[in-house]
C-alpha cells in the first residue's frame, strides 16, 4: 500500500494534529524504547491522516 498526501495545507494540518498528539503522549511520560516510540509515532501519523481524510489509499 502506498499513501499520497493531497496538498500542502493538508500536510500542515496533519503536522499540527500529530504535534498535539505527541505533546499529549509526552505528558504521560511513556516508558518505551525508542524503537517502540518510532513504531507508535508512525501509526499515529497514519491514523491521524486517515481520520482527517488527508490521504487517499492506493492498493497495488
Amino acid at each position: 500500500m502506498k499513501y499520497i498526501l493531497v496538498d500542502r495545507k493538508q500536510v500542515l494540518r496533519l503536522k499540527r494534529a500529530v504535534k498535539d498528539i505527541k505533546i499529549g503522549l509526552n505528558l504521560f511520560q511513556l516508558e518505551m524504547s525508542s524503537s517502540d516510540k518510532k513504531i507508535l509515532y508512525k501509526r499515529i501519523v497514519k491514523e491521524t491522516a486517515k481520520s482527517l481524510s488527508i490521504i487517499d489509499e492506493i492498493k497495488r
